[in-house]
């Protein structure tokens, strides 16, 4: 056999046992779907983070049915990893803000529940939720310590200025569900700044502060709807600055 049918046989090998690679190490990828409503301009080829750590990237997105998906590759080392109640952003990147990422933040994981290979999962188009995972995050970091009671004490002077913040909305023009709610919401505020299981009462404003947003939403263009959207949001950034000087 003559060098060049050699060398023309070992290009080939090679080439072979690129694509083998290249084929085997896209499969070893855990892929599955996040469901957005807005593609935020990301791109494919963004990185996918937890806790600041790229644990894989979006493969391809698609337009179907009015919604944006995300396909998502793992890592193989993060495969099995992430629970399904996993929380999914699209946030700008962390080093080029100009670029946008995948940002996944964990919840409390169900007994083996985690993503898997063709699963599809919501994700969340608003980063107000995103801040109030975190916040829920700072509050059970500090909540045993000796900060708590003098947390709870400032926490009373912001639902002062929250409930100052709501009684300048016309009611009349918000659905009689978003009313609810938000009384709803207001006397669970009082309930926790009374009670000793602050844990417990914070994360009940939490699920009522979701329920309130999700009203919210029917009608969000409404100049009423904005105003109590801003009330929320002014209430949880004192929260935030708040934990974070406790913390």
């Amino acid at each position: 056999m003559g060098r060049n049918s050699v060398t023309v046989i070992i290009i080939a090998a090679l080439l072979g046992a690129v694509g083998l690679t290249a084929f085997f190490s896209f499969q070893n990828d855990e892929t599955f779907t996040v469901v957005f409503k807005d593609a935020k301009k990301l791109e494919s080829g963004a990185n996918v983070y937890l806790s600041g750590i790229a644990i894989g990237n979006v493969k391809d997105i698609d337009f179907d049915n009015g919604k944006v998906k995300v396909f998502i590759g793992l890592d193989k080392k993060f495969q099995n990893k992430l629970p399904k109640n996993s929380s999914f952003f699209i946030m700008p990147e962390l080093k080029e803000h100009n670029n946008k990422c995948v940002l996944v933040q964990i919840s409390e994981p169900e007994v083996n529940d985690y993503i898997k290979t063709g699963d599809i999962v919501e994700g969340i188009d608003s980063e107000y939720q995103l801040k109030r995972l975190e916040l829920s995050e700072a509050i059970n970091e500090i909540i045993n310590s000796e900060s708590a009671k003098e947390l709870a004490q400032n926490i009373n002077r912001f639902a002062k200025d929250f409930k100052e913040a709501l009684d300048k909305i016309d009611w009349n023009k918000l659905e009689e569900e978003i009313q609810k709610e938000v009384l709803s919401l207001a006397v669970d505020i009082d309930k926790a700044l009374q009670s000793e299981e602050i844990k417990t009462a914070f994360e009940q404003i939490e699920e009522k502060i979701n329920k309130v947003q999700n009203a919210l939403q029917k009608v969000a263009e409404s100049e009423e709807a904005k105003q109590l959207n801003e009330a929320l949001e002014n209430f949880y950034q004192k929260l935030e600055k708040e934990l974070s000087e406790t913390g």
